[in-house]
């Protein structure tokens, strides 16, 4: 049995990420911009009513319009809170878009080298439309996972086996002639009606990753510590193809795979971010 009170020294945290995720919330309802929480976080609403006690992070889901409109609405707020870093030129920055907290440090090992903003964040995957056509999402899939060992490589993650061969010849190929080949079957049913929505530039592998649209057709609120956030209308749908049985507490050997944080505070910024990142807003992870 799990002791939450192993874990209560991330409650600071988790609140400060709670509070990003409340300013994520009431823009998006300003602007009627979708979201839904995913993952962990899904996970943590329906099964603790908040943040799964051991988690460091919290990720939301959007699809790309939704992710543009996002962007746009940040930038009309013009609010020096925060910053949010995604895909760009910028020391060859290749991950999921994060609204980091300014002021704030969150040092994950993975990153820790990178010259860019290190502070408290949210995560937003995006969340794609999957081709209807089998063979073609697969090398949706294909193209995804390309783009993530690159992103992977970047940041010198240490790996065995076949994808440290994958990494160690990846790293001959540029980052941005890997964007260039990737992106565009990526994104290639952005504005089509299709059966599935996937989310294959994660850590799920493609069943994991793969879900039916219609789970993401409307929202519902939930309770979330001491506030409301979206999910989806068939969250236990959804929590039960990415997790099977959701309600399972995991062991202590899991929990610590799952948290991400190396170092943080809540009130101070180590100031290695030099430059704004390179904005495109035509492709977006």
């Amino acid at each position: 049995m799990v002791d939450y009170g192993d874990f209560a020294e991330l409650r600071p945290l988790q609140q400060k990420i709670l509070d990003i995720m409340k300013f994520i919330d009431e823009l998006c309802t300003k602007h009627n911009i979708e979201y839904f929480l995913m993952g962990g976080s899904a996970l943590g609403a329906v099964r603790h009513k908040g943040f799964i006690p051991w988690d460091d992070d919290l990720d939301i889901f959007m699809t790309p319009n939704n992710f543009d409109k996002f962007v746009i609405a940040l930038d009309s707020e013009q609010n020096n809170s925060y910053y949010l870093q995604i895909t760009g030129k910028h020391k060859n920055y290749y991950s999921v878009p994060k609204l980091r907290l300014n002021n704030s440090t969150y040092i994950e090992e993975i990153v820790e080298h990178w010259d860019l903003h290190h502070g408290v964040y949210v995560d937003i995957f995006i969340l794609h439309n999957a081709s209807n056509n089998i063979i073609y999402r697969k090398l949706q899939y294909f193209m995804s996972k390309l783009l993530v060992i690159k992103s992977l490589s970047l940041k010198k993650y240490k790996s065995q086996g076949i994808y440290r061969l994958a990494m160690m010849l990846i790293k001959l190929i540029p980052a941005y002639l890997i964007k260039e080949i990737t992106y565009p079957i990526i994104f290639h049913n952005r504005n089509k009606s299709t059966t599935y929505k996937c989310n294959f530039l994660g850590k799920a592998r493609y069943k994991k990753g793969l879900y039916d649209s219609k789970w993401f057709t409307s929202y519902k609120y939930t309770e979330f510590e001491d506030t409301n956030l979206r999910v989806s209308e068939h969250v236990e749908d959804f929590l039960k193809e990415r997790f099977g049985d959701y309600m399972k507490m995991p062991s202590l050997k899991d929990i610590k795979k799952e948290q991400h944080a190396k170092q943080w505070s809540l009130n101070s910024e180590i100031n290695w971010y030099s430059k704004p990142l390179y904005r495109d807003e035509k492709y977006l992870i």
